[in-house]
């Protein structure tokens, strides 16, 4: 019997074990709070940039604005797919925007999404890699980063491919929402993709949007030679055709001005999926205060 008690006594957890185990439970629930709340609290902080950008702006003219002066030829023509109808231009305030964060360049907006973020540009990338892939718009470490304009590009937004990167969040902030283009019936209700910088507001419309290898050519900002850019731009048609892919057929020349947003592919490390947009219309007067 005195050998029974002795292994039954071995058996029964002893109230330190019971302690540590219960401190443990406690701290992982604390730590599960501080994450929503550093979640909502940078929710909280776009919804206050947003709502500050949404103020109407002044009516558009009733006559064709000039465009203004392009760095390559003007937009073609090709592009003449109808999508939804436009939204009425807003009245972005960078002047508040460049006094929170200097590096502001534009503000992105993709209707149908939930993509509606100011963009900046990474001025660290001489001294740190992709600086705001791991920092907020205030520039505060965050995991959620900032949408940026990648360093190849000039912050005056003067090449003919213009790439901004965003993280795929699991909360769908950020660029996560630019998967619903996987869905064929919402590429083609979608079509749209706004640009406003402190000249105006760019117009592009989206031709492709697919999953891809992250070392090819579509990060290529600085195309100065035509056979080149060409070769490029046959890429982002064969994507818009590959297997997962959608893509509107609009032929592309070397006139044409592209966007690319980059995210990535949830759980493929090498791929990232990519919205590709025409230029359709600059320079229009977005109401600069």
């Amino acid at each position: 019997m005195a050998e029974k008690k002795q292994r039954s006594g071995q058996m029964r957890p002893s109230g330190k074990n019971t302690v540590i185990f219960v401190l443990i439970i406690l701290l992982l629930i604390v730590l599960a709070v501080l994450l929503a709340l550093a979640g909502q609290s940078l929710q909280n902080s776009y919804d206050a940039l947003r709502a500050a950008q949404n103020a109407p702006a002044s009516p558009a003219p009733t006559s064709t604005p000039t465009p203004a002066p392009s760095p390559s030829s003007p937009p073609s023509a090709s592009a003449t797919v109808t999508p939804k109808p436009e939204e009425p231009i807003r009245q972005i305030d960078f002047v508040s925007l460049l006094a929170e964060n200097e590096d502001t360049v534009c503000w992105l907006h993709v209707p149908g999404t939930s993509v509606d973020y100011p963009v900046v540009y990474d001025s660290f990338a001489a001294t740190s890699d992709h600086y705001y892939l791991t920092r907020g718009f205030d520039k505060q470490p965050d995991k959620n980063g900032t949408i940026y304009l990648a360093p190849e590009n000039d912050p005056m937004l003067t090449e003919r491919h213009i790439v901004i990167y965003g993280h795929n969040m699991q909360d769908g902030s950020m660029f996560a929402s630019l998967h619903q283009f996987e869905d064929a019936g919402f590429f083609e209700e979608n079509r749209l993709v706004y640009l406003y910088t402190p000249e105006g507001r760019r117009t592009f419309e989206i031709v492709a949007a697919y999953s891809t290898d992250d070392r090819n050519l579509h990060y290529k900002a600085n195309y100065t030679d035509n056979a080149y850019y060409e070769a490029f731009l046959e890429t982002v048609t064969v994507g818009g055709q590959s297997a997962g892919g959608n893509g509107s057929g609009v032929s592309l020349t070397t006139d044409d001005v592209l966007l690319t947003l980059s995210t990535c592919v949830e759980s493929q490390k090498q791929q990232r999926y990519l919205v590709q947009a025409v230029l359709l219309e600059e320079g229009v007067p977005a109401g600069r205060e």
